[in-house]
């Protein structure tokens, strides 16, 4: 347990070590996460109350998008 510790301890002080060194590094990473995050919700047209109000096309609850209930 002891070691699992002191190795944990050194592993978060290298990272905070390149913190400092390149303080962009966390900024991107978030940025790029909420960029990825925003593009896949335009992709796929997440359903919610504001999708339904712009007139995006719905399905019947419990139908199938093509329509014969089975997958082909």
């Amino acid at each position: 347990m002891n070691a699992t510790l002191t190795h944990a301890w050194v592993l978060t002080q290298r990272e905070l070590l390149h913190w400092a060194r390149q303080p962009i590094m966390p900024v991107f990473n978030l940025a790029f996460s909420v960029m990825l995050l925003l593009m896949f919700r335009v992709a796929l047209r997440w359903r919610d109350g504001r999708a339904r109000r712009r007139g995006w096309p719905q399905t019947p609850s419990g139908a199938s998008p093509t329509g014969s209930g089975r997958c082909r």
